[in-house]
């Protein structure tokens, strides 16, 4: 009976709509762009919003969700400055 009940509690989860909330504690945006020609990556933090996942639907899943950009981090001070300057990101 037990694992009826697994079976039935996991098919039940996938087959309905569902809402996530990101948890800020750990979570990050990862981006990575060309600059001078040389792949340069970085973080995002502050993550915010929510997630709306139906397997059922996918046309019909969704995502709201935000992130903080005072809290860039490229490995680079003086890039990460420049980013929050208000030529990008106005966060100064």
């Amino acid at each position: 009976m037990k694992f009826v009940l697994s079976v039935f509690l996991l098919l039940s989860s996938t087959a309905f709509a569902q809402k996530y909330i990101p948890s800020d504690n750990g979570s990050k945006v990862h981006f990575v762009i060309r600059n001078f020609g040389i792949k340069t990556g970085g973080d995002l933090e502050g993550v915010k919003g929510e997630i709306f996942f139906t397997p059922a639907a996918m046309t019909e899943n969704r995502f709201n969700v935000v992130v903080d950009p005072s809290t860039i981090d490229t490995d680079n001070e003086t890039r990460d400055k420049n980013l929050r300057s208000e030529e990008y990101f106005d966060v100064v």
